[in-house]
This record gives C-alpha cells, structure tokens and sequence, in this order.
C-alpha cells in the first residue's frame, strides 16, 4: 500500500514531463472563423546545435499532414500563433514536433500535442422563387449564426454549392429519381450571401433541385 501514491506521483511526472514537449490552446476550433491557435513548445538542448525542428499539423481521420513549418534549431522553447488559414475544414488534428532526438535528455524524435477539434460553422440554407415571378430563375440563400466571424484571409474560395436536378416517377410501387442536372457554385467565406441561379431546363411538377454545400479542401460534405 506505501507503494500506491510514489508510483503515481512517478507516472504523472512522466506524463507531464512528455506533454510540456507541445501543447495547444483551445482544444476545440470552428473551421473558416477567423481565430488563432497557439501553440506552446519545449525542447532543451545544447546551444551548438544546429538542427531545426519541424512543426505538421495531421488530419487524424487520414493521416495526412496538412500543413508545415520549420522552426529555428537554436529556439529551445517558444509560443507560436497559428492563422485561421490553417484550419479549412472540420475534423480532428494534432501537431507533430520532429526534433531528431535534438532535445536533452530524451531520445525521442516527435511529440504530438493533444487532440484539435475543429468542427464546421451552423449553416442555414434555403431556396426560394426569385422576385420577378415571369423569370425562371431562383436564389439560394445561405447564413451563420450572428456570432460566427470569418476568415478573409483565404485567396481562393473553399466552399461551393452542389444543386441536383431531379425527375421524380413512379413506376408501379418503386419511385425512381432520375439526374437531369447537376451544376457546381463557389460561394463565400461570409456570414450571410445570396445565389441567385437560372433553371437549366422547364420545371415540371415531377421536377425538383436538391442542394448541398460542401468544401473542395476535404471533399466532404457539410450540409445537404
């Protein structure tokens, strides 16, 4: 029983002492808003070294590494803000240290910080008939919430609109929905915008559009 508390005092300090390496705040982000991530880390080491080190962020879900930096070999510890660029899409992601075992005292060659959250705005959808009732056009409207804050430092457009024409019919018991149509629009990184797009072709009653948003970094799906 004089063993129990020693040991645990023991495995914390351990734990502690791996986590130090690389740690981040806030654990949880929401993609495309403009806030940073910072990042604090620890390595210390002979002053004569001359290696660098080099931070990746790596998409849990694929284990790929999205983005990179190289940090100075003579920085034996530091805090590092990360832009809003660096975080498009929704997933889980931690950041990799590689040091090639340059750190004092510990052989290891990475540390990975703790879990990154990072989950897709609340986005609203709606389509609706233009104003002009003779024209055969309809506009797609799309919002956030009013306290999402997005990220203009993008120079392309991650977002874009997926609309599927469809002919719906019935064949004795079975429905069949038949593709007529699909078109793609880039949209914007905004709390609010409107899209207003022409019909391909003559609606129908049997005749209608599904919508999707989706992001060309992930290609996945956000809202449909």
């Amino acid at each position: 029983m004089t063993q129990g508390p020693p040991t645990v005092v023991l495995l914390l300090f351990l734990l502690w002492g791996s986590l130090a390496k690389i740690h981040l705040w806030p654990s949880a982000y929401v993609a495309l808003s403009n806030e940073s991530v910072f990042l604090d880390f620890t390595c210390n080491h002979n002053a004569t070294t001359d290696r660098t080190m080099t931070l990746s962020l790596v998409d849990m879900d694929t284990n790929l590494t999205v983005a990179s930096q190289t940090l100075s070999g003579s920085q034996q510890k530091g805090a590092l803000e990360l832009s809003c660029t660096f975080f498009r899409y929704a997933g889980s992601f931690r950041f990799k240290l590689n040091g090639d075992g340059i750190c004092d005292g510990d052989n290891a060659t990475q540390w990975w910080s703790q879990v990154l959250h990072i989950q897709w705005p609340t986005f609203h959808i709606s389509v609706e008939r233009t104003s002009n009732q003779t024209s055969s056009s309809f506009q797609i409207s799309i919002s956030t919430n009013e306290h999402f804050q997005p990220c203009f430092n993008f120079s392309t457009s991650s977002l874009y609109l997926e609309i599927t024409y469809l002919e719906y019919n019935q064949i004795r018991r079975n429905s069949i929905d038949k593709v007529q149509a699909r078109i793609q629009r880039d949209v914007k990184v905004t709390r609010s915008q409107r899209v207003e797009l022409e019909c391909v072709f003559p609606f129908t009653e049997r005749d209608y559009i599904t919508v999707a948003l989706k992001s060309r970094v992930s290609q996945r799906d956000i809202m449909m």
